[in-house]
């Protein structure tokens, strides 16, 4: 996943009443655990809606999942 992103990648679940802001090594190291313990057997995510918007040389993409 590292690949994906930028190393200064934010990340923002924003689903409760208040939102919880990872950056990239704290959003990678808990999946990385669930797929090395074995815990994690099975899973599919599916983006639902997302829009793209680009200014000038920065694109930001909201997904909803």
């Amino acid at each position: 996943m590292y690949e994906l992103f930028v190393p200064e990648a934010v990340i923002i679940k924003n689903t409760d009443s208040s939102p919880v802001i990872y950056d990239l090594q704290q959003f990678i190291e808990p999946c990385e655990k669930l797929l090395g313990e074995g815990h994690l057997i099975d899973f599919k995510e599916e983006e639902t809606y997302e829009i793209t918007e680009i200014f000038g040389n920065i694109a930001h993409r909201l997904s909803l999942y």
